[in-house]
């Protein structure tokens, strides 16, 4: 059955759990700091007041952990969106350095020609030092 359901079901089902938790959590605190007396079917005057002073101290401090968890979630984020935007830079930049600091691309025609020149240079010098010895 849970193969069936989509993600929004999913996503709806654990955020039910997740409400049921910490409502039972509340209950089960409030419950055992509160409540003292079993002689009664109601709840006496001071337990009453106790037990809403506990829900409402419960759900500030949660709603209260809940902002600052989103407002860290947020600041780890943009932390971690500002390094790789450093590293794409860095790459980018080395890419940069490693295209203009490599050797120029020589033509093979020019290299041919290059070469020519230097062997007619050289015979040339070589044929001078026969004709003087």
């Amino acid at each position: 059955m849970a193969s069936n359901l989509g993600a929004d079901d999913k996503n709806n089902i654990r955020n039910f759990r997740d409400f049921l938790l910490l409502y039972n959590k509340l209950t089960e605190s409030c419950f055992s700091r509160c409540v003292s007396n079993f002689n009664y079917r109601q709840l006496t005057g001071d337990e009453e007041t106790c037990i809403e002073h506990c829900s409402n101290k419960y759900i500030k401090v949660n709603h209260r952990l809940m902002a600052i968890f989103m407002d860290i979630q947020g600041k780890k984020q943009q932390t971690a969106i500002e390094q790789i935007n450093k590293m794409t830079e860095e790459q980018q930049q080395m890419a940069r350095n490693t295209d203009t600091n490599s050797a120029p691309v020589i033509n093979s025609t020019e290299q041919t020609e290059e070469d020519t020149r230097t062997k007619t240079e050289n015979i040339q010098a070589s044929d001078e030092n026969l004709i003087f010895t």
